[in-house]
């Protein structure tokens, strides 16, 4: 009898250790089952996370980018502004130099007609001084009017003969 119950004590340890095992297994599988839905729960969480980065990086890009469509157009703008500016600076330019040389034609012509007025103001002063007679030690009076210069040149001049 001891070798039968060897035999069933090996068959129930064997049961033993198959219902542990089977234990071990279920406890394993519920283990696995738990970290796959924790892992799943955690890449599921990253993608999301990641997928609100790449979105957030997105629409900064698109904003980025309109930024710099709209820089660029107001650049192109701004160099036409300074084209149209530099054209109308360089028209008004000539302009300016053209006045400065009518400007100048006009001056020296000014100029001229001024030293020949000078030259005829100079000749009839000489002329006009041809007929003038001048005294000399005759005294006169603070103000003196012409008249009364005059009366007394005849009175020297009367004198005298």
């Amino acid at each position: 009898m001891a070798h039968t119950r060897s035999k069933s004590s090996s068959v129930e340890k064997a049961s033993h250790v198959q219902e542990a095992e089977t234990n071990s297994l279920c406890a394993v599988k519920e283990i696995m089952k738990a970290q796959e839905t924790a892992m799943k729960a955690f890449f599921e969480t990253f993608v999301e996370n990641t997928n609100k980065r790449i979105d957030r990086l997105t629409n900064e890009v698109r904003e980025v980018v309109q930024s710099l469509e709209y820089s660029q157009a107001e650049l192109r703008d701004l160099k036409q502004e300074v084209k149209d500016i530099a054209k109308i600076t360089a028209s008004q330019h000539r302009e300016v130099e053209s006045n400065i040389a009518n400007n100048d034609a006009r001056i020296s012509a000014a100029i001229e007609r001024i030293d020949e007025l000078e030259q005829k103001t100079d000749d009839l002063q000489n002329r006009s001084r041809r007929n003038n007679l001048c005294f000399d030690g005759v005294k006169e009076d603070v103000n003196e009017q012409w008249p009364v210069s005059e009366r007394k040149i005849r009175d020297i001049l009367t004198l005298q003969n």
